[in-house]
């Protein structure tokens, strides 16, 4: 049985897809009427889409899209476009290495790098991270690339990542090891991070290599 929070997310949903479907601009009254709510609850779910962001109210009191959300679907489509570019060089990634392949991209809500996608090591010995997973700060090589390329403006990666890449070593993690480069679009523009992540286990100056060229090869691709 739907708890009363996740019921009254579901009709605060309900009211911005509404909004922003197929007429652009609603009152509070149809919206009450389309959706079979109380015109005092619809009037409130209004408000605080408002107040976020994601609706505005024009002159004639009707609610159209606001800036916010049209920032949020402009950052989804180009998380989808990031991730249809680094598809492929996930599974090269893997196939080259023996060892799992991740993609992070920047989420500006949270001001880190998220993963976005992954390929898992065929190994039975791997580590990995799930989709969403929210990068810790405090170090790591997938957050030092996020760093240099989105936290400072993107001006200072080329100081920070001197070699192109970055390396860590149970920065965040006991046991794991990994290497980061930027993934960039084909105008040049850093569009996220591509990463191996692997046990300590397995772990080697020639392994090291291998994954510091896999990612770099696609790093400098599209450069």
């Amino acid at each position: 049985m739907p708890t009363a929070g996740a019921d009254s997310l579901r009709k605060s949903l309900r009211v911005l897809e509404l909004v922003t479907s197929r007429r652009p601009l609603w009152s509070g009254a149809e919206v009450a009427k389309a959706l079979d709510l109380p015109a005092s609850t619809a009037h409130r779910i209004l408000q605080a889409w408002c107040e976020a962001g994601y609706l505005v109210r024009d002159e004639s009191s009707r609610y159209g899209l606001g800036y916010s959300a049209v920032r949020l679907g402009e950052n989804a489509l180009a998380t989808y476009d990031a991730r249809r570019l680094a598809r492929p060089a996930l599974e090269s990634i893997t196939a080259r290495t023996g060892e799992t392949s991740l993609f992070a991209v920047h989420d500006e809500m949270a001001d880190r790098a998220v993963i976005a996608d992954f390929v898992e090591s065929p190994q039975s010995l791997k580590v990995t991270l799930p989709v969403k997973h929210e990068v810790p700060l405090d170090g790591g090589s997938i957050s030092r690339v996020h760093d240099a390329a989105f936290r400072s403006g993107g001006t200072r990666i080329d100081d920070v990542l001197r070699d192109g890449y970055a390396f860590a070593y149970e920065e965040t993690r006991e046991g794991t090891w990994g290497v980061a480069a930027p993934l960039r679009d084909l105008a040049g523009n850093v569009v996220g991070i591509l990463s191996v992540l692997a046990p300590t286990l397995r772990f080697d100056e020639e392994r090291k290599a291998t994954a510091i060229a896999a990612v770099l090869a696609f790093s400098r691709a599209t450069d």
